[in-house]
């Protein structure tokens, strides 16, 4: 009978379901030529949103707000041309971006590199900002033909380097000129590294309160407080051994907000697996952990989640960040890039997100995606619960993660660490 009554619940259920996203860089940018970045690649950009439209992914993070980019020189007009095509390629794949403001140039720093602007570039910030937000957030000086304006803007990702006073200053510069020229734009705090929690590798540095110590900053204060519409965090589920995945950064940027009566969605700009990773390397690992922190992390109430990232680095580039957090193994020497588990089991993924959106939590490892459809529930092995008492007689349409398809009756489904995706049948010849 308990399925029964989920199914109901099931069918009556509708939600969005663009809530899983990609994070995703336009170019690696190399120590030499820091704070400028890297020229933007054509070919490589056709390739990633073609990659994108394959994936069936509708939300994209993007660096494409580059100041230094855009301005290289003081004297220098806006460059927008590279930045143009990236938004034609993402309106005709039908992808909404969240468009990142980074990349300070070398002449609005007191001493390069630096993440954040000097104090007397504040005119020059706000010129480029409001310019930015009016061609591609739908103003009168809009790009020409643009389609699908880009309705969310993140503020300085990862900031805790900074003094607070310093973030809350650009932050609400930042705000005020977004929503002076799109007042029903979004404003997103810039993706905290890990809130609430010290990495067991990186004990130093008070970077795990910088957002409570943000809210209370004077520099802060104003009729806009808290100057965000969104709290955003990026965290890597391996780099915290035997902790839920998210759960403590959640829980901590709620009870600050609420201390101070604060109520704001809060997105993960940033989650993935090394698939190279030396103590737990796999290409399969990695497909099941992103779709188990997937599932579990909507179930937090997280508004949105981006998958760190789209393509491993090339072949003899060792950026700052691990080459193998992709879906996608990047070609080299003229190979074309090879598509990973992880894709396959994403795309199994969202395929399914098109319709059963909304998650909720039945049981460790037992998990129902709900929506226009009856329920289709994701299973796999935990060591605190059995998952297979769950699969009563009957028969089920059965979806792998790696793209097989077949009907079983549940007394002969045994879960693995490898979610499945399960949804009732009525005979073994009807799915």
């Amino acid at each position: 009978m308990l399925l029964c009554g989920q199914f109901l619940l099931g069918c009556a259920a509708t939600e969005r379901t663009d809530w899983l996203g990609i994070d995703l860089r336009l170019a690696t940018q190399p120590p030499s030529t820091q704070p400028a970045s890297a020229p933007i690649d054509p070919a490589e950009r056709d390739v990633d949103f073609r990659l994108m439209t394959e994936l069936g992914v509708n939300l994209v993070r993007l660096d494409l707000m580059d100041w230094s980019r855009i301005q290289p020189s003081a004297d220098a007009r806006y460059d927008f041309s590279a930045i143009d095509r990236v938004v034609r390629l993402a309106e005709k794949a039908n992808i909404e971006i969240t468009a990142v403001c980074t990349g300070v140039p070398a002449w609005a720093v007191d001493n390069p590199p630096a993440k954040l602007p000097a104090r007397d570039k504040s005119r020059e910030f706000v010129s480029f900002v409001r310019t930015f937000v009016e061609r591609y957030g739908g103003g009168a000086k809009a790009m020409p033909g643009l389609r699908r304006p880009i309705r969310a803007f993140e503020c300085f990702p990862t900031p805790e380097d900074a003094p607070t006073a310093e973030y809350a200053y650009w932050l609400k510069t930042f705000h005020d000129a977004v929503q002076g020229v799109a007042p029903k734009a979004t404003v997103v705090l810039g993706s905290l590294a890990s809130p609430g929690l010290k990495e067991p590798t990186r004990p130093q540095g008070h970077y795990d309160t910088f957002f409570e110590r943000l809210l209370a900053e004077p520099e802060l204060e104003g009729p806009s407080y808290p100057y965000f519409d969104v709290v955003a965090f990026q965290s890597f589920p391996r780099s915290f051994p035997g902790r839920p995945p998210f759960e403590h950064h959640v829980i901590y940027l709620r009870q600050k907000m609420s201390a101070r009566r604060i109520s704001r969605p809060i997105w993960l700009t940033a989650f993935g697996a090394n698939s190279n990773d030396p103590h737990a390397r796999g290409d399969d690992r990695q497909a099941a952990e992103l779709v188990r922190w997937a599932i579990h992390g909507r179930t937090l109430g997280l508004d949105r989640m981006y998958l760190h990232t789209l393509q491993d680095a090339p072949p003899g580039q060792d950026p700052k960040d691990s080459p193998a957090f992709g879906l996608v193994r990047a070609g080299g020497g003229g190979q074309q890039p090879a598509l990973k588990p992880a894709f396959q089991a994403l795309t199994t993924l969202l395929d399914i997100l098109k319709t059963q959106g909304h998650v909720t939590r039945r049981a460790d490892g037992i998990y129902m995606l709900s929506g226009q459809k009856e329920p289709t529930y994701v299973v796999w092995l935990v060591p605190s619960y059995d998952a297979s008492g769950f699969l009563i007689s009957g028969w089920w349409d059965v979806r792998t993660i790696n793209g097989q398809r077949y009907v079983r009756e549940g007394r002969e489904i045994k879960p693995t660490d490898q979610p499945i995706f399960l949804q009732r049948t009525a005979s073994p010849f009807i799915r």
